[in-house]
Parts: C-alpha cells; sequence; structure tokens
C-alpha cells in the first residue's frame, strides 16, 4: 500500500498544501508493499498511485444519471540503458533499447443513495520495445504503464461512520527495493490482490477513530521466485486526538501475519511463516508545513520450520516520518524518511531485512506553463543471517510543459546504482523518457 495512500486511510483525507501536488506526485511516492510491511521508494512518475490520483476528479458526467467518470491517457518514448539491471561484472555488456509505452486511466464516481456511493478506477498499459531489446509486457507501477483495478463502496453510519469496503490489485516490476534485490534478473513481477474493510468514526470533534482489516494474496514471476508467494492479514488501528496550533497525536497498533506455500524449485526450501507487530505513537500537523508520520517498536516473529534461518525474532524501533512544505510561491518540497525490519525479497535462506530509506523532492515552477522536478531517494538493506548488505541510489529530474489545463509534454532523466558487498550484485542505469498525457 502507497504511503499517500495509508496516511488518507489512518489520518482521513485533509488537503496537504503543496503548490504543484500533481508534479510532486509524480516525483516522490512512497510505497509500502503488502510483504510483511515492507518499504521502499518508488519515484518512477508512472505507477499506480499516479493513475489513482488522476481519477481523483470526475469530469465526465453521464447524462440522466449520478455517475460521473474521469478518462486519461498518455504516451511515453524512452530509453534504458540496463535493461536487465545486470551488474558490472557477470555481465558488462548489459542490453540496452528503445520503448514505447501507451496508458488508458478510467475513472468512476457513483453515488447510488444518500448512504452509500461506489469508486473504482482501471488502469492499463503496456510497454513495447521495437528492436526487441527488452520483453514487452503489461506493467503495472514501475518502468511503464499499468493493468491496475480496484474498487470501493463506502457506507454511512450514523452521524459519523463510514464503512468502505473494497478491493485492488496491483502488479508491480521496479520499485526501488525490487531493484535492490534483481541485479541481473531481468523480468521480476508482484502481483498483490488485496481486500479490505475499513471503519471510520468522528467519537468526538476532536478524537478520530479508524479501524482498517486487510486480506492480501501475492504471487510472483517467473516461476523461480514462486517461493516468494504469499498470504497476509492485517489489523491496523489509530486513534487520533486533535491538539493545538494543527497537531494531532494518537497511539496505533498494527498486527500482520503472513503465510508461504510454496518452495523454491532449486533448493526446495520454503520461506518461514512470520508475525509482525507494530505499536507506537502516529502524528499529524496541517499547516505551513504538513508533517506526520508514525514513531513506535516493532516485534517481528519467524517460524523456524520450514529452513534453517537462524536470526528469528527482532525487536527494535520502527519510524515514519513525511514532510511537505513551500519556500515562495514557486518551491515545493517533499521529504519521506523511514526505518524497519521486513520480509527479504531474496532467497529462503534470509527471513528479514533491515531497512533505512529516505527520499527528497522538489517541484519548482520556473514559468507559468512550465514546472521542474528534481528528486533523490536512497535505500540501505542489511539482510539477516548473513545476507546482502547493500545501497540503491536514484536520482531523476526533468521539466513539465503546461500545454493546456489538460495536456502536459513531460521529460525525465532517471540514474540508478546498486553498491554491495555480494560480487557481481552491482549494477548502473540510465533511463530517458519523454511522455506526452492528456486528461479528457
Amino acid at each position: 500500500m502507497n504511503m499517500s495512500r495509508f496516511l488518507k486511510i489512518a489520518y482521513g483525507t485533509h488537503a496537504t498544501a503543496l503548490k504543484f501536488p500533481s508534479l510532486v506526485m509524480g516525483c516522490l511516492l512512497v510505497v509500502l508493499s503488502g510483504s510483511a510491511g515492507a518499504t521502499s521508494i518508488d519515484l518512477s512518475p508512472v505507477n499506480k498511485e499516479t493513475m489513482r490520483a488522476t481519477t481523483d476528479y470526475y469530469n465526465i458526467k453521464v447524462p440522466n444519471s449520478s455517475l460521473s467518470l474521469s478518462l486519461s491517457t498518455s504516451f511515453t518514448v524512452g530509453w534504458d540503458s540496463n535493461i536487465g539491471r545486470s551488474g558490472y561484472s557477470s555481465n558488462p555488456n548489459s542490453s540496452s533499447g528503445w520503448y514505447m509505452q501507451p496508458n488508458l486511466t478510467i475513472g468512476v464516481n457513483w453515488p447510488l443513495t444518500t448512504f452509500a456511493k461506489i469508486h473504482t478506477s482501471f488502469g492499463i498499459g503496456y510497454r513495447y520495445f521495437p528492436d526487441g531489446s527488452g520483453d514487452d509486457d503489461f506493467i503495472l507501477n514501475g518502468d511503464g504503464g499499468g493493468l491496475s483495478t480496484g474498487v470501493e463502496i463506502e457506507l454511512k453510519l450514523g452521524q459519523t461512520g463510514k464503512l468502505t469496503i473494497g478491493d485492488n490489485i496491483s502488479r508491480t516490476i521496479d520499485s526501488l527495493q525490487m531493484s535492490s534485490a534483481t541485479s541481473g534478473i531481468g523480468k521480476y513481477s508482484a502481483t498483490q490482490n488485496e481486500t479490505f474493510a475499513q471503519y471510520q468514526n468522528d467519537l468526538r470533534d476532536d478524537l478520530h477513530l479508524t479501524a482498517r482489516y486487510a486480506h492480501t494474496i501475492a504471487w510472483y514471476s517467473p516461476g523461480q521466485y514462486k517461493f516468494m508467494n504469499f498470504q497476509s492479514d492485517m489489523i491496523d488501528t489509530v486513534l487520533m486526538k486533535d491538539l493545538t496550533k494543527g497537531w494531532s497525536l494518537g497511539p496505533y497498533a498494527t498486527a500482520t501475519t503472513t503465510y508461504y506455500s510454496e518452495k523454491d524449485p532449486s533448493t526446495k526450501a520454503q520461506r518461514n511463516d512470520n508475525t509482525d507487530l507494530r505499536m507506537g505513537m502516529a502524528f499529524r500537523h496541517i499547516g505551513n508545513v504538513t508533517i506526520d508520520g508514525r514513531l513506535g517498536y516493532q516485534i517481528l516473529k519467524f517460524q523456524s520450520d520450514n529452513n534453517l534461518a537462524t536470526d528469528n525474532c527482532i525487536v527494535a524501533p520502527t519510524y515514519t516520518l513525511n514532510a511537505s512544505f513551500n519556500t515562495g510561491d514557486y518551491l515545493t518540497h517533499t521529504f519521506s524518511h523511514s526505518y524497519e525490519n521486513s520480509t527479504s525479497y531474496r532467497g529462503v535462506a534470509v527471513n528479514y531485512a533491515r531497512q533505512f530509506s529516505t527520499a527528497y523532492a522538489i517541484a519548482y515552477r520556473v514559468h507559468r506553463d512550465v514546472d521542474l522536478g528534481m528528486d533523490v531517494s536512497w535505500l540501505n538493506i542489511a539482510e539477516s543471517d548473513g545476507g546482502e548488505k547493500s545501497d540503491l541510489l536514484r536520482i531523476g529530474m526533468g521539466p513539465t510543459y503546461n500545454m493546456t489545463r489538460n495536456t502536459k509534454v513531460s521529460l525525465r532523466y532517471e540514474y540508478t546504482t546498486k553498491f554491495s558487498a555480494t560480487a557481481n550484485n552491482e549494477y548502473e542505469r540510465h533511463v530517458i523518457s519523454a511522455t506526452v498525457s492528456h486528461k479528457f
């Protein structure tokens, strides 16, 4: 689940006072994946949250109906210097090539009654390599278009209560965390389906309760990564008390249980089931500087029935911090930092990985119709059980020209490099792309 959406769930739908929200959303997104709460940073300008954001306004009205729609398209041409993320030593002559990528996103808003309404979105895209240098594919979250859909039903309960029931499906191929684990393996994807129920209620004018349950099923491809397939159940609750000067504070508790059923085809070993318990304080500030996050402790415990991984339990602090603010009328800053221990993206012999992640992005209004975005993200991973220790750095920048209110042209350069203590796991990557997008 991405952080922007998670914060709306936990804290309500307070709008952040950003000058250029669409550009910042495209530059800086913090993604919490369903893999036992694993955190990664994805600065790719095309991903599920960007597609969801395009459905926030429904400007196509269906006659004689309360149904309204949104429709947006985009087309990208890009060049990738290292399509398979090959390491320096393992393949110094890594494959490079051009690709084309069309996207289509549709959003639906349908109020059924005064007490119930339906939201749904559908996005589809395709990345195509004309010269055959890479794998053509439907993609979701990452280097290219996507295939995503979700539906939510909202029911009002009493004066202030609201129950939301929904289902979301997503497919990820290139989050920053995946890039840290996939040197030289080429095509690698994770598909997740999340079914959830969420209850929100204002117990008092200054006291807000949110409780959420989610069941997630995830499967990975190609076949050698089936051992990462999992199912998980998560319960999260937070109780926020409004204080003074825009601050809110309150306790939170999260419990996630993750189950694995597939074996590594090469070693016949299976990953260990685990339980992740977190509790602490959540905080939020709304004002000239918007701040939100969580600070607490984490107990991550693994069963040891399935393999010989020895690090079976860890008790450690965990936190997330997000901030955004403007300096003047033309410059917006967004910052995110987190620390946690989560299930590793690598083999069955590694139970978990300690992860520090940091991201910073700026959006600058160069001209009335021209914005400039720059972002940098860093991910540090130290795996348990004698696993890999690595760092991943990604830097991106580029301008956006607002041709009309609904049509934009964007250019982007992105550089990614991985440093690793494990032989042949380092690589570099350069991606240059141009995108035309239009909202109908």
